[in-house]
């Protein structure tokens, strides 16, 4: 089951020179591969957040970070299930 697919960019889509998403990006989370640990809350938790009973990670603000962000809770997860499009 794929869940959490979410476009993540900044609320107008607008361009921007800091650090924010400059452009519409999807963060997917397959909650079947998801294993739990929860690297990706701790690396990013303005865009990550867990949720206890079904002991899975999802995303919670698709606005809430950079893109660099996203990428290295990708990066990190040991069930490679967090994927950036």
């Amino acid at each position: 089951m794929v869940r959490g697919v979410t476009d993540i960019g900044n609320a107008n889509n607008n361009k921007s020179t800091d650090k924010e998403l400059t452009m519409s990006k999807q963060v997917i989370i397959d909650t079947d591969e998801c294993i739990g640990c929860q690297s990706c809350v701790e690396i990013c938790p303005d865009v990550f957040g867990f949720n206890d009973d079904d002991n899975k990670a999802f995303v919670i603000n698709p606005d809430g970070g950079s893109i660099e962000c996203a990428d290295e809770a990708a990066a990190s997860c040991p069930a490679e299930c967090i994927h950036i499009k």
